[in-house]
């Protein structure tokens, strides 16, 4: 039931509003999946999002690990080639130290990302990056959301409606997220009648998850999606321009 109501809700909010794709990193990109895109020159991204447990870069095989979490971010297109940002995550352990002991952590991250080509006529757009790219401690320590990768992107136009196509590979740097390394990808998809939705469907390297995104009065970007069209995650940014 929960199911049917986060998609119907994603549905309506689709009809109703525009979106443009902002991963929840705030950079730009799909969901939890990069692409070869990257954000006009002085644009930015201010926001937060909630990631269900199963919806976190973690090994969720684990069920002392699951954690529900909160996630912060300011995200900045320094050039049109390349975008910075700045992540604060904050973790509720449940069950870690105990079955009825909530321990609470945070993460702080520094992601960037670099587009080598921009997109042509027959050529894609494409990019590399790295999340959590800096640590004070040990790798094995932290940087459970620390990789790297390189990601084309392709559009494809069909009379009005947009199709854009990513392929990328990713590898991470801690061993909790090796299930998610490898070939990534998905396809969004910008409907005629409404150019400002976006519908996202990616693969993650193992789990394949839906998605919406939706501008609000031009400025309030909504997120939404559903891990393996199950978990549900949200978010909201401010987005502007500095120029």
């Amino acid at each position: 039931m929960m199911k049917r109501t986060v998609i119907a809700l994603f549905a309506a909010l689709a009809a109703a509003i525009g979106a443009s794709a902002q991963a929840y990193l705030g950079i730009s990109g799909m969901m939890y999946t990069p692409d070869g895109y990257t954000a006009e020159a002085g644009s930015f991204s201010v926001g937060g999002n909630y990631h269900n447990a199963h919806a976190v870069w973690n090994d969720y095989n684990t069920p002392t690990e699951l954690y529900n979490s909160a996630q912060f971010h300011l995200g900045v297109a320094a050039f049109n080639w390349m975008e910075i940002s700045y992540s604060f995550h904050l973790k509720n352990y449940i069950g870690f130290v105990g079955p009825q002991v909530a321990q609470y952590d945070k993460d702080q991250m520094f992601n960037v990302k670099f587009r080598l080509l921009k997109e042509s006529r027959w050529l894609p757009t494409i990019a590399v990056g790295a999340n959590d790219v800096f640590t004070s401690v040990n790798v094995d320590g932290n940087q459970y959301q620390g990789c790297v990768y390189g990601a084309a992107s392709k559009t494809v136009m069909l009379s009005r409606q947009q199709l854009r196509f990513t392929l990328g590979y990713r590898r991470y740097l801690h061993d909790e997220n090796s299930h998610r390394q490898g070939l990534v990808g998905g396809v969004a998809y910008t409907p005629s009648f409404a150019p400002w939705a976006r519908a996202m469907v990616e693969w993650t390297g193992s789990e394949i998850n839906c998605g919406i995104h939706a501008l609000v009065w031009r400025h309030f970007l909504l997120q939404g999606s559903l891990l393996n069209g199950r978990w549900p995650s949200a978010g909201i940014a401010f987005t502007g321009s500095l120029l």
